[in-house]
């Protein structure tokens, strides 16, 4: 720098640029030491221990985490998936509980707890079971289980919040282990329609 006086923006820009470097270098990752290509030589037993560097060592790798991280914008109501009416409960239900169809994003029928169904007519619907649809502790999901969660949804005096969805629904019947048949009041598109 030569002798003269700096202005004041020549310092500001100077504190600046040092300000900025100072931060860069603050936040920057530290660089693992590269690994060394040559053997080290043994030191000589006449070398003072203050010469020798003392060995580096290279940063273990992070652990691998096992759990998964939720950010909502409200906790979960309840894990009882009809007394509920709130996004953040549903987001969790969803990956907790099965239907027995899903419609994919581009609107087809997906089975998921159903491995097939058919319109039996306007107001009948026949599901058959997967096999290997099982309970968090390994016991089967029946017809009987399905029948159970519209039957127990649709009682009056469990006051459901979300019975309204299945307001169309007059009966359930599970006739064997993997046959679930629901009958509408009125012809409903809605539960199974065809293929687009």
């Amino acid at each position: 720098m030569d002798a003269r006086a700096m202005s004041r923006r020549e310092v500001l820009l100077s504190l600046g640029g040092t300000i900025a470097a100072l931060t860069l270098a603050a936040c920057s990752q530290p660089t693992p030491p590269a690994a060394p290509t040559t053997a080290p030589k043994p030191a000589a037993a006449a070398t003072s221990a203050a010469t020798i560097a003392p060995a580096q060592t290279t940063p273990a790798a992070p652990a691998a985490r096992s759990q998964l991280v939720v950010a909502q914008t409200a906790d979960m109501v309840t894990l009882d998936p009809p007394m509920y009416r709130a996004r953040q409960t549903q987001n969790i239900h969803q990956m907790l509980y099965d239907t027995l169809v899903h419609r994919t994003d581009d609107l087809q029928n997906q089975g998921r707890l159903a491995e097939s169904w058919e319109v039996v007519d306007d107001k009948t619907f026949k599901f058959k079971m997967r096999g290997n649809a099982k309970f968090h502790d390994g016991a089967p999901v029946t017809a009987r289980d399905v029948k159970f969660s519209y039957d127990r949804t649709l009682d009056p005096a469990l006051k459901a919040p979300r019975a309204g969805l299945l307001d169309n629904v007059a009966s359930t019947d599970a006739p064997d282990s993997a046959t679930v048949i629901v009958r509408t009041k009125a012809p409903d598109p809605r539960l199974i329609r065809p293929p687009l």
